[in-house]
């Protein structure tokens, strides 16, 4: 499979994740392809970065946040937004799916949902660049 990477060049990635470690290995890897990443420990500066960089292409929330759940947030950045697709919003959670209500975690606008650990990386890049096509070809 070959991944369009130019696609996303210079494209913004919202992270929320309260791990300052995945935080800086996510910032890392979106600079090194060419993203730029707006990232945040907390859903409530995620709220205020989001409604300052509408054009992000991709939001990546942990699920497992102090304050709220991932789910909670996305349902809040497509209020924001006030778009159903857009941006994509890629939830990732290390919780075990029979124990997680996933129609639900959909029905709140979640887009996709993965699954630590992840790997390989590739899935990520490919989410990337699903987002990034999203974005650029919106639906009405």
């Amino acid at each position: 499979m070959s991944i369009n990477i130019e696609a996303g060049s210079r494209s913004k990635v919202l992270i929320v994740d309260d791990d300052p470690g995945i935080r800086n290995l996510y910032q890392a890897f979106l600079e090194k392809f060419g993203f730029m990443p707006i990232i945040t420990g907390t859903p409530g500066e995620g709220f205020v970065l989001f409604e300052a960089n509408r054009d992000t292409h991709l939001v990546i929330l942990d699920r497992d946040l102090p304050e709220m759940r991932g789910e909670i947030v996305a349902q809040r950045i497509r209020e924001i937004s006030g778009k159903t697709d857009d941006p994509y919003i890629l939830m990732i959670t290390g919780d075990n799916p029979k124990e997680l209500d996933i129609p639900s975690i959909f029905a709140r606008g979640v887009d996709e949902l993965m699954y630590k650990p992840i790997v390989p990386m590739v899935r990520v890049i490919q989410t990337l660049t699903l987002a990034n096509q999203r974005f650029q070809n919106p639906r009405s």
